[in-house]
């Protein structure tokens, strides 16, 4: 049943006390209890534990609207659930849920104020993630394996194949259009050939429950956490090895890891958020935060623009502000070559100079590669050619310059320019049209 539309614009005001560290929060929407999150542009999706979901209008100078909810026919999630899962993901304006033993629903969000349920399909297991890939859509469904649904048509999805991976499988994601990593309890993480989908080509054993998997920018690293409070930063080499670079020990309930540009939040349920900005070798860490309210289970979370979203399983949604840490993120630390990284003018508006000093004589000129603030690579700048062009001044000086002109599809916003050789100096730059 879809409620009449909402419209609630919520003042930043903390009713509680709370322990926090570079981490502000800016306000928080009452909802029914939730089970996942995500982003879809602007927008932001919620799933209820009650076959629900929202609609919301974010970062609205201090306040947020609910533009509508829609519900369909079921009972709520039964107490005591294990909430481990990519509930919900979105996709070109559709959210595809997960929506555990009623299989998969799908969600049009092109008119958040009006939400159209393209229906649902019934799938054997217990549903829980949902990750659309193309025209792809791959649903982890605990005891059930992975079901491959073929979404070229959001509206008249069908089902492709099933794996049958053994375990129960808690999350999926899917870097390649040819891998798929899952995490399995209590196997741990296990990579598939999609090409020949009857064994895994590889895995890793990991202690505790897995209640999730991450991809990040960097197409090697993965990022796993578990209910024993750990956070795993995996590495699947070229040889198809997996291994741990990292852990973190939180020491606190971790459901789900979101990623973006280099920043991970954690929700990590009574514990409230965790926050870390990584280094560019995308495992180490630079800095931390946290927001621990004294009342809250917080169960999923996404990044939009400087903000991470949380749902909370007792009945919110929580924006909090992250410019602390996008702040930082401007510059990271020199390499032991000295090689820096400038950009001028910045912001700019039709064109920026990017130049690159300290790269030693006899070295091969440097690469730079433009990001957006959600990981997608824009550009890759050359000293002879590329995306862009660049203009190099002299081998022998260890100065290059780089010009980037954003084609007319780019839209202003926050990117991040980053030499791609020497594990990736970065400088944010700032588009203005």
């Amino acid at each position: 049943m879809k409620f009449q539309l909402i419209l609630m614009l919520l003042l930043a005001v903390a009713i509680f006390s709370a322990d926090s560290l570079n981490v502000r929060l800016d306000f928080q929407i009452p909802t029914a209890p939730l089970r996942g999150i995500t982003a879809g542009g602007d927008i932001i999706i919620a799933f209820g534990k009650s076959p629900t979901a929202y609609a919301v209008q974010g970062l609205c100078g201090g306040s947020a609207v609910i533009l509508d909810s829609i519900s369909w026919s079921g009972s709520t999630l039964p107490t005591g659930t294990d909430l481990a899962g990519r509930w919900i993901s979105a996709q070109d304006n559709i959210a595809y849920l997960a929506d555990w033993t009623r299989g998969l629903r799908i969600i049009d969000f092109y008119e958040p104020w009006a939400l159209t349920d393209l229906g649902g399909m019934t799938l054997g297991g217990q549903c829980r993630s949902a990750l659309p890939r193309g025209d792809r859509l791959y649903v982890g469904a605990g005891s059930g394996g992975v079901h491959v649904i073929d979404i070229s048509t959001p509206s008249a999805a069908s089902l492709l194949a099933n794996y049958e991976i053994g375990g129960t499988v808690l999350d999926v994601v899917a870097p390649h259009t040819t891998t798929l990593f899952v995490a399995d309890h209590p196997v741990g993480v296990s990579v598939w050939d999609l090409a020949s989908p009857t064994s895994p080509t590889n895995f890793i054993s990991l202690t505790g429950t897995i209640s999730g998997i991450e991809s990040t920018d960097i197409d090697s690293i993965f990022i796993a956490t578990n209910f024993d409070g750990q956070v795993h930063f995996l590495r699947y080499s070229s040889e198809g090895a997996l291994s741990i670079l990292n852990t973190l020990n939180l020491g606190a309930l971790t459901f789900k890891t979101a990623y973006q540009g280099g920043m991970i939040a954690i929700a990590a349920g009574r514990a409230g958020l965790y926050v870390y900005r990584l280094a560019p070798d995308g495992y180490s860490v630079v800095d931390s935060g946290y927001y621990a309210p004294d009342v809250c289970t917080f169960v999923d979370v996404c990044i939009s623009g400087e903000k991470a979203v949380v749902a909370d399983a007792n009945g919110a949604i929580w924006f909090f502000d992250l410019s602390f840490f996008y702040g930082n993120i401007a510059e990271s630390t020199p390499l032991p070559d000295r090689i820096s990284i400038s950009a001028y003018p910045n912001p700019f508006n039709s064109a920026v100079r990017i130049t690159i000093d300290g790269v030693r004589a006899g070295l091969a000129p440097p690469r730079v590669e433009i990001f957006d603030i959600s990981g997608r690579r824009m550009a890759s700048l050359q000293s002879f050619g590329g995306d862009g062009g660049s203009l190099d001044i002299g081998e022998t000086t260890g100065l290059h310059q780089f010009i980037w002109t954003p084609s007319e599809e780019v839209s202003s916003g926050i990117f991040f320019a980053r030499v791609a050789e020497q594990d990736a100096i970065s400088k944010k730059i700032i588009y203005m049209k």
